[in-house]
């Protein structure tokens, strides 16, 4: 069992435990987030990705890829992928930065001159 995996009803906990909101309110808060990021990542076309700024320095992209061939590994036929969406994060320098300042993943050298 995985212990650092956090659901849906963990995340409206923690909301909870932040804001002080009820959990009922929480639940809608966190619905209506899942609905925003679907809408964004079904927006994406072709030429242009779709982009949603979840927080400073957290971004989640969809990119839509057009129907192409493929080859079925089992059968060796050539099956047509169908259109779809591939979902994806980017986290900025400013995320890794806090991140890492908590963990001490670096550790600046001082330098003697």
């Amino acid at each position: 069992m995985k212990d650092n995996v956090f659901k849906k009803e963990d995340l409206v906990d923690m909301l909870h435990e932040k804001t002080g909101f009820y959990k009922m309110h929480m639940r809608e808060v966190a619905d209506a987030l899942e609905e925003i990021i679907l809408e964004c990542f079904q927006a994406a076309t072709f030429e242009h990705d779709s982009e949603l700024q979840l927080a400073p320095g957290v971004v989640l992209v969809g990119k839509r890829k057009a129907a192409s061939e493929a080859v079925d590994p089992r059968t060796r036929e050539t099956i047509i992928s169908p259109e779809k969406v591939i979902p994806g994060a980017i986290f900025k320098q400013s995320i890794r930065q806090k991140l890492y300042k908590k963990s001490n993943y670096y550790q600046k050298k001082n330098k003697k001159g």
